[in-house]
């Protein structure tokens, strides 16, 4: 399939560089997403390119940006979420004395949000 028919090309006025990573040299491509989320276009273009281009040795893929923000924010939150949950459990124990009325607490609370 042509380049064209996937994206828009055209030169922009801006400053050409050569990125340098840990001593090495990298080529950064970049895109715009429009009418599609970022996270399923990443997941299906890392596919995609993963399937159809093998890497001679030293070079490597690498795909980040928003996607990549969004991914670790949601496991941040997911931990942040668990502690927080932790906690609440360890002083809703303490403040009933015994399993038996903790539990009960955590049963109808979880009851009432059905």
């Amino acid at each position: 399939m042509p380049l064209g028919e996937l994206a828009s090309i055209g030169i922009a006025p801006g400053r050409g560089a050569i990125v340098h990573d840990g001593g090495g040299r990298g080529q950064v491509v970049s895109c715009n997403v429009q009418n599609r989320d970022v996270t399923s276009f990443v997941a299906e273009a890392e596919r995609k390119v993963r399937s159809q281009i093998s890497a001679t040795p030293g070079v490597y893929l690498e795909f980040s940006g928003a996607a990549e923000a969004r991914a670790q924010s949601q496991r941040e939150i997911l931990l942040n979420s668990l502690i927080a949950a932790g906690i609440i459990v360890c002083l809703l124990y303490i403040a009933f004395g015994n399993v038996r009325n903790l539990l009960l607490v955590l049963v109808n609370g979880s009851c009432g949000a059905l």
